[in-house]
């Protein structure tokens, strides 16, 4: 199935997909309309795709915004990374995670949209690898531009 509907309020959609090797997209708040807001207003309805491409397209029905189908090219952005995040052993990188993810139980409840997207598998275990972007309110389109830019530089294996 190339893509699914789903919500996320802290990692509903962004952590499945992360494990399966998908693209899985948190929106900010408000982006898609809902009836009564779910979970205190941090859950929002999003998409989990095969593609940045097909999460922009479930994208701009959820949100009402048809120009959002179409994934443009982000241009030149400033981001971060770590590099040796993985080379380390499992408690240094425990720690840290710990309060990263309080961190962003914060991105959460301020309604940034946030996109998790593969960039590999790991050599050993054949496990999903993937990153996570955040992007300021609005940032939909940026982060799918980002997430495809990332699809043409380093094409995933598909998942069934």
């Amino acid at each position: 199935m190339p893509i699914a509907h789903g919500t996320d309020g802290l990692g509903s959609i962004r952590l499945p997909a992360a494990v399966c090797g998908l693209v899985g997209l948190k929106p900010g708040r408000g982006v898609a309309r809902e009836e009564d807001e779910g979970w205190f207003g941090m859950s929002v309805h999003g998409p989990i795709a095969t593609t940045p491409a097909d999460a922009a397209l479930l994208l701009s029905v959820l949100a009402e915004r048809p120009e959002w189908a179409a994934v443009t090219e982000p241009g030149p952005q400033r981001i971060a990374v770590s590099r040796r995040w993985h080379r380390r052993g499992w408690p240094a990188v425990a720690l840290p995670a710990a309060r990263v993810a309080a961190f962003t139980g914060m991105w959460n409840l301020a309604g940034y949209p946030a996109i998790t997207v593969p960039i590999g598998r790991h050599p050993s275990y054949d496990l999903a690898t993937c990153v996570q972007l955040v992007a300021a309110p609005g940032g939909e389109p940026l982060l799918l531009g980002l997430a495809a830019a990332l699809e043409a530089a380093n094409p995933w294996p598909r998942t069934v």
